[in-house]
Protein backbone atom coordinates (compact mmCIF):
# COMPACT_ATOMS: atom_id res chain seq x y z
CA UNK A 1 0.00 0.00 0.00
CA UNK A 2 1.32 3.47 -0.93
CA UNK A 3 1.64 5.94 1.08
CA UNK A 4 0.67 9.76 0.77
CA UNK A 5 0.82 12.91 2.43
CA UNK A 6 -2.29 15.76 2.19
CA UNK A 7 -1.72 19.42 3.10
CA UNK A 8 -4.86 21.39 3.52
CA UNK A 9 -4.73 25.23 2.76
CA UNK A 10 -7.30 27.91 3.96
CA UNK A 11 -7.11 31.16 2.78
CA UNK A 12 -9.06 33.95 2.10
CA UNK A 13 -10.33 33.36 -1.35
CA UNK A 14 -11.12 29.18 -0.51
CA UNK A 15 -10.03 26.10 0.52
CA UNK A 16 -7.32 23.69 -0.95
CA UNK A 17 -6.53 19.97 -0.40
CA UNK A 18 -3.13 19.08 -2.33
CA UNK A 19 -1.91 15.26 -2.44
CA UNK A 20 1.83 14.38 -2.48
CA UNK A 21 3.73 10.98 -3.12
CA UNK A 22 6.49 10.51 -0.20
CA UNK A 23 8.81 12.00 -2.75
CA UNK A 24 7.49 15.67 -2.59
CA UNK A 25 5.46 14.78 -5.91
CA UNK A 26 1.95 16.54 -6.13
CA UNK A 27 -0.68 13.60 -7.06
CA UNK A 28 -3.54 15.62 -7.03
CA UNK A 29 -5.28 18.48 -5.95
CA UNK A 30 -8.57 19.84 -5.68
CA UNK A 31 -10.22 23.65 -4.57
CA UNK A 32 -13.07 24.89 -3.43
CA UNK A 33 -13.57 29.06 -3.18
CA UNK A 34 -15.10 30.39 0.13
CA UNK A 35 -17.91 33.00 0.20
CA UNK A 36 -16.33 36.14 1.86
CA UNK A 37 -19.15 38.60 3.94
CA UNK A 38 -18.11 42.30 4.53
CA UNK A 39 -20.55 43.60 6.75
CA UNK A 40 -18.48 46.86 7.24
CA UNK A 41 -15.97 48.13 5.66
CA UNK A 42 -12.85 46.46 6.29
CA UNK A 43 -14.30 43.88 8.51
CA UNK A 44 -13.75 40.51 6.30
CA UNK A 45 -16.44 37.36 7.54
CA UNK A 46 -16.53 33.93 6.78
CA UNK A 47 -18.79 30.66 7.79
CA UNK A 48 -17.03 28.39 9.79
CA UNK A 49 -19.25 25.60 8.77
CA UNK A 50 -18.49 26.47 5.00
CA UNK A 51 -14.84 26.60 5.72
CA UNK A 52 -15.06 22.98 7.10
CA UNK A 53 -17.78 21.31 4.46
CA UNK A 54 -15.35 22.66 1.95
CA UNK A 55 -11.78 21.22 3.32
CA UNK A 56 -13.73 17.89 3.84
CA UNK A 57 -14.74 18.04 -0.48
CA UNK A 58 -11.59 18.65 -0.71
CA UNK A 59 -9.63 16.17 1.11
CA UNK A 60 -12.36 13.33 -0.43
CA UNK A 61 -11.91 14.69 -3.99
CA UNK A 62 -8.09 14.10 -3.96
CA UNK A 63 -7.97 10.84 -1.74
CA UNK A 64 -11.28 8.90 -4.36
CA UNK A 65 -9.54 5.90 -5.61
CA UNK A 66 -7.54 6.27 -8.69
CA UNK A 67 -9.12 5.66 -12.32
Amino acid sequence: MEKYIIGIDAGTSGIKAVLFDLAGNEVRKMGYPIEAHCPIESWYEEDPAEIWDKAQKAIRSVVEPFP
